[in-house]
């Protein structure tokens, strides 16, 4: 074999060992990338979650008070308002600290609520209790706990319930209620509003005490 066969072969061989060199590195770089890809993939996946986390809105609902969060099939909104003209085209708003309406049904919960009526251009009633619960496709409020009505007149009356019709401006309760106005004090075992709010009739037995025009009671 002669000095230029055996360097050709030398560099034969030089080649054979960068090829199995590059082989075992190649190898490594698989065993590694098996391993190191569904590690990376993790890693994504978990960033993504991360800021899916910090999205505004998430964060927004997480931090509400437990007694705001909407639960499925419950939609409560804090101070609530609601305006409508009624069927002679009077103007109606009604307020609450908080409207829960639940399902597909067309009731609202009120907690605080609170009602301007108008009854025509000069008079006006204003409502609020403790509790209410309004049937917006009827258009009818019911109150309970500690009713109060008052006319723009001066006349005050209480009781436990009340229901109205907003549209017609007719309302009722049969339970114990009491009044006071310029002319005097009432009370009656039931309360009947109609004539679009200008007549109130009370049950009886029912008790009135009248004043004088010096303000006495007689």
């Amino acid at each position: 074999m002669n000095a230029g066969t055996r360097n050709r072969l030398d560099g034969f061989g030089t080649g054979a060992r960068r090829l199995s060199t590059l082989g075992a590195g190649y190898s490594a770089f698989v065993r590694i990338a098996k391993f190191a890809l569904p590690v990376m993939a993790l890693v994504i996946i978990g960033a993504v979650g991360a800021n899916l986390s910090k999205n505004p809105v998430a964060e927004q609902i997480s931090q509400l008070p437990k007694e705001e969060e909407t639960k499925p099939g419950q939609l409560t909104l804090t101070a609530a308002r609601y305006e409508g003209i009624d069927d002679e085209g009077r103007n109606y708003t009604i307020t609450a600290d908080q409207a829960t309406r639940t399902g597909d049904n067309d009731n609202v919960l009120l907690a605080k609520p609170k009602a301007d009526l108008e009854l025509d251009a000069q008079s006006w009633i204003a409502l609020h209790a403790d509790n209410g619960d309004y049937n917006m496709k009827r258009n009818i409020l019911q109150l309970t706990n500690n009713v109060t009505l008052f006319h723009n007149d001066g006349y005050e009356m209480k009781t436990d319930a009340l229901t109205i019709n907003v549209g017609k401006k007719v309302a009722v309760s049969n339970k114990h209620v009491t009044g006071h106005g310029p002319i005097g004090e009432i009370s009656g075992t039931w309360l009947k509003i109609t004539d679009n709010g200008n007549l109130i009739t009370f049950g009886g037995p029912a008790r009135l005490i009248l004043r004088d025009l010096g303000g006495k009671k007689g």
